[in-house]
């Protein structure tokens, strides 16, 4: 992914308001599951107070997180992914790679202590599950048994008769849940899954 700097930063500033935007999506757990959007900006106005309140009072300026948001949708389209009434968002797995790229710039400038990862439990529970499971484990040992359209849906937390919209969120969810955590095996089993079963993810055949 290119690496151009999106607009919204202060001068002076070594990231821009945008990147905040997908580094505090990155901590607050934003790799795997969607987060409202609200959460989204306190957690902005918390790692960046300065930035992000009003200039003569110490509240969150909607307006500033807004088109923070909005800038950095607009320079990296491919970074975050966006529920159905727009009030969630998450970060795709491209997304996530490029927050870990300019993880460490974007927490010096702001001058955070702590690079610990924020909420990563639910992710990591979500990938264990999806480790245990009877369809991964055969893809590990190396078992080309074909996987059954109940067992995908099982896997990804769909209905079978989901249509292809839901099944490629849920395909997105897990892939950023896969990146974030460094699960290489887990990124192939789903490339696999999506083009031996392109029917389940767009709904037509071949």
């Amino acid at each position: 992914m290119p690496n151009r700097q999106p607009r919204g930063g202060r001068r002076g500033l070594a990231v821009a308001n945008s990147d905040v935007v997908a580094f505090a999506l990155y901590e607050i757990g934003g790799a795997g599951r969607f987060v409202e959007i609200e959460d989204l900006f306190l957690k902005c106005y918390e790692l960046a107070p300065r930035r992000f309140s009003w200039r003569t009072k110490s509240f969150p300026n909607y307006k500033t997180l807004y088109q923070a948001l909005v800038d950095c949708e607009r320079a990296h389209p491919e970074v975050l992914l966006k529920t159905k009434n727009g009030m969630g968002r998450q970060l795709s797995a491209a997304g996530v790679e490029w927050v870990l790229g300019r993880r460490r710039l974007v927490a010096k400038a702001l001058a955070q202590s702590n690079e610990g990862m924020v909420a990563n439990r639910p992710r990591q529970r979500m990938l264990n599950e999806f480790l245990a499971s009877a369809p991964m484990r055969r893809f590990v040992a190396g078992d080309t048994q074909e996987i059954s359209r109940y067992e995908a849906a099982d896997l990804l937390v769909a209905s079978p008769d989901s249509p292809p919209a839901v099944w490629r969120e849920r395909l997105a969810t897990y892939r950023s849940a896969a990146e974030a955590a460094g699960r290489s095996d887990v990124q192939r089993f789903l490339d696999e899954l999506e083009t031996s079963h392109r029917e389940w993810f767009t709904g037509t055949e071949g």
